[in-house]
């Protein structure tokens, strides 16, 4: 953790709500420059998609990050040009003020976005930053989510039926709370998934609703496999299309949506190690045994 980022912890619970959001604003605005780089991601995927011409698309080409933690803000400026907006509405749960999946995409299409998340000072500083923006339909919840509540936390912001997207980032149960989703049917779904379970595994951790990742009894415990996730997609009607060349996050598209540019990926095709895995050397027979000695759930 960077000094700057244990001073802004510390510094927090002392500031008065204005002052946090002035200060995440000019972070965000230095991040965007100002704004100007969304508009210059939107002209790029324009640039290439008119260049393909319906063919289909290397959507890893097409990473970039602005406001998101990997390549997730060009991936999606891409597919919301070809598929385009429904509902335009979004949702995303475990997210930073700063840095989340949907945030350029709701601030360059002023989206409706709801941002979920379970730490009080995430959704505080949030929640500053979007009163100093004036962005009424940037919305902040705090809530726990697990697979009991979160059709409930969904109903209760007034969202049912179809949805543009949906975003799954707790480090823990992701496999069981898409499972138990039922009250949206998200159009595309951002799923991460965990790189050191390898693409052959087809494995999450146990369901324990009040699963906490910094008190897991192994940095391997925790998400899912991307084989596992795959496995549901399919079952709830999804198609994998593409993964972050981080190895951190799969876009999932629904199976109704009309999109060659899209063609299904295979796990094979579309895995991607994280930097950590393999400059830590997790990959192979040690992977495998620490696989086989943790109490993960074969799916």
């Amino acid at each position: 953790m960077s000094f700057a980022h244990r001073s802004r912890l510390l510094l927090e619970p002392y500031l008065p709500d204005p002052a946090l959001g002035l200060s995440a604003w000019a972070k965000l605005a230095y991040k965007t420059r100002a704004f100007s780089r969304p508009r210059q991601l939107r002209e790029r995927c324009t640039v290439r998609l008119r260049a393909a011409n319906g063919s289909p698309l290397r959507l890893a080409e097409l990473e970039s990050s602005l406001l998101s933690q990997n390549g997730e803000d060009g991936l999606l400026e891409a597919i919301f040009q070809v598929i385009g907006f429904q509902t335009r509405s979004v949702v995303e749960f475990g997210f930073a003020a700063t840095e989340a999946s949907f945030l350029n995409l709701a601030l360059a299409h002023d989206l409706e976005a709801y941002f979920m998340d379970g730490s009080p000072g995430t959704c505080r500083l949030a929640s500053a930053l979007f009163r100093v923006m004036g962005r009424r339909r940037l919305h902040v919840t705090r809530s726990f989510i697990t697979a009991e509540n979160i059709n409930q936390v969904i109903a209760g912001m007034g969202l049912s039926g179809e949805l543009d997207a949906l975003s799954i980032d707790v480090d823990g149960n992701d496999y069981w709370i898409w499972r138990a989703l039922e009250v949206v049917s998200p159009r595309l779904i951002v799923a991460e998934y965990n790189d050191r379970l390898g693409p052959s595994a087809a494995v999450t951790i146990a369901y324990d609703p009040s699963f906490d990742f910094t008190r897991s009894p192994h940095e391997f415990y925790q998400g899912a496999s991307l084989t596992a996730l795959v496995g549901l997609a399919s079952e709830k009607g999804y198609r994998l299309i593409a993964c972050e060349s981080s190895g951190t996050n799969a876009f999932f598209l629904r199976k109704d949506i009309d999109a060659p540019s899209f063609p299904t990926q295979t796990v094979a095709e579309a895995f991607r190690y994280h930097a950590r895995s393999r400059e830590g050397g997790w990959i192979g027979p040690e992977q495998e045994a620490i696989i086989e000695r943790l109490p993960f759930v074969r799916v």
